[in-house]
């Protein structure tokens, strides 16, 4: 049962990898006792012999992302030895060692003596991950020091993290620094590291930025490699300084990493200089967006126009300590109307609590009316209606949209836009895919335990009739990673898809935000 559940971890581990092009690799295996457990360590590529005939061994069919070495080795920890009990493909398959560990082999068992360093054997939960190599750690880590293969040294590690309720800091930091009226130095980031306290409030910070100039002879900027670079750090009396703590003390909730004893550091950039003067973002991701009411009705709206105000996030902020939130790291929710033709900021509230943020506190005096946004210059857009269609790729696309261009607060244009997805004629395209299907592709020798499958572009006019049917692929892909892409127009197999697809009445019409929108077409030919 246990090989069974790290067999699906690993399984898991490399769909996950394949997802996200991640290079955290998985581990090998190592039976302690009655425990079978991960070890962040690869003994057999100390003996770079032994490796290259396991190598030669596997399957170039069975790779996998987060398994760059090929296999797993499962490893026993007896009596101060260590012995190599097997090795496996991330699938499961054993791999036959017999001729590459005979000069190891001791009263029948595979003894690791060409093995001298250092395994690191995990228990408990993730407290860290990167996404490379075993760059991750866990709550309880053994250290084992070996030399030819038997333990001299054993040392055992705990290792703490303490959850931030907002995982987003980096975020939050760039949003609240205002480096307006600062003169610029370094490149167009600065660097933060801070050494949080054990309960998560703020402790050491030490600010730093690179900066570059030319070398001594040379006399033009033209090339990069005419620079030198240097690392600055800033005193805490400098501008830049003064104004990270001061955005830092209201983030007191770091998330604390605790390595062997050690405190690690909490590093965030900020993205300012003379290339950001000001700042305007739109997460989708995040549970709380601001608001805007418009002809009476209520819309979420895809874009934060306060955050492009440096200055009106610095007199908010002050009221915005311990506001911030995974699920909103601006830390507050801001309502907005449009009415006479102008941008209004109607409310502001605190994202934890929910507690209303008077509106004075942008505009000393005000007793609650809206606040005319003068500041800001964009566009947005807002939706009404169901999606227009089903699936992720339309889950944002309303049936109407309305788009409005804002100037210095006024709304100087608003676009409507009515979007429909009308289904094409299934009947001709379910012919299309039969026509092509029933080639006689037995024919061709090329094809033989090979497969091939192609797409193409289609742009349909209104009324679902192709104006055109464009860059037509077909790929013939085969054992030992055989691929070829025949792109050719004047190629036979690409013509009888062309002339397959032409016979196809009506296409799906995908009318989005004033125009038809292409479709990119995939089709299996031969399995």
């Amino acid at each position: 049962m246990k090989n069974e559940i790290f067999i699906l971890v690993t399984l898991a581990l490399c769909c996950l990898s394949t997802l996200v092009k991640a290079t955290g690799q998985s581990g090998e295996k190592i039976i302690i006792g009655r425990d079978t457990l991960w070890m962040l360590s690869c003994p057999l590529k100390a003996d770079t012999t032994l490796s290259g005939k396991v190598r030669k061994r596997l399957d170039p069919e069975v790779m996998c992302t987060a398994l760059w070495r090929g296999y797993i080795g499962t490893w026993r920890l007896e009596n101060e030895t260590l012995y190599l009990e097997e090795i496996k493909l991330f699938n499961g398959t054993r791999i036959n060692l017999d001729g590459i560990f005979d000069a190891y082999r001791e009263n029948g068992r595979i003894t690791a003596r060409w093995f001298s360093g250092e395994l690191r054997v995990v228990r408990g939960e993730q407290v860290y991950y990167e996404h490379i190599g075993f760059a991750r750690h866990y709550e309880y880590e053994t250290i084992y020091t070996l030399r030819d293969g038997v333990v001299k040294k054993k040392r055992e590690r705990h290792n703490t993290l303490r959850k931030s309720g907002n995982a987003e800091s980096g975020y939050t930091l760039n949003l609240l620094f205002n480096g307006k009226g600062m003169a610029w130095e370094g490149d167009s980031t600065l660097r933060v590291e801070i050494i949080p306290k054990p309960d998560g409030t703020t402790g050491q910070v030490k600010v730093t930025s690179n900066y570059s100039y030319l070398k001594s002879h040379y006399d033009t900027t033209k090339f990069s490699g005419n620079y030198r670079w240097k690392k600055r750090r800033y005193g805490k009396g400098h501008p830049y300084v003064r104004e990270v703590k001061a955005c830092l003390a209201l983030m007191d909730d770091w998330k604390v990493l605790t390595l062997d004893g050690k405190i690690q550091p909490v590093r965030l950039g900020v993205k300012w200089g003379r290339d950001r003067s000001h700042r305007i973002w739109s997460h989708h991701w995040q549970e709380q967006s601001d608001s805007l009411e418009m002809d009476g009705v209520v819309h979420v709206l895809d874009v934060s126009p306060l955050q492009q105000d440096p200055d009106q996030i610095t007199r908010l902020r002050p009221s915005l300590k311990g506001a911030f939130l995974m699920k909103n790291p601006r830390g507050y929710v801001a309502r907005w109307k449009i009415l006479d033709g102008r941008l209004w900021l109607t409310e502001i509230r605190h994202a934890r609590t929910g507690e209303r943020i008077p509106l004075s506190v942008l505009v000393p005096g005000n007793n609650g009316e809206p606040v005319e946004a003068s500041w800001y210059t964009g566009t947005f857009e807002v939706g009404m209606g169901d999606p227009v269609g089903e699936g992720y790729h339309w889950y944002d696309t309303e049936r109407r949209e309305i788009v409005c261009e804002v100037k210095g607060g006024e709304v100087v244009r608003q676009t409507v836009y009515d979007n429909y997805i009308h289904p094409g004629d299934m009947a001709a395209y379910n012919q299309f895919i039969q026509t092509i299907r029933s080639h006689d592709w037995g024919s061709y020798p090329e094809l033989e335990n090979r497969t091939l499958h192609g797409n193409f572009m289609v742009n349909p006019q209104v009324n679902g009739v192709a104006d055109s049917i464009r860059e037509i692929e077909l790929h013939v892909n085969g054992e030992n990673h055989y691929h070829r892409a025949i792109t050719d127009p004047a190629d036979p197999w690409i013509e009888l898809v062309r002339r397959a697809a032409e016979a196809v009445s009506r296409w799906e019409v995908r009318f989005i935000k004033g125009k038809v929108e292409p479709l990119e077409i995939f089709f299996d030919i031969k399995q």
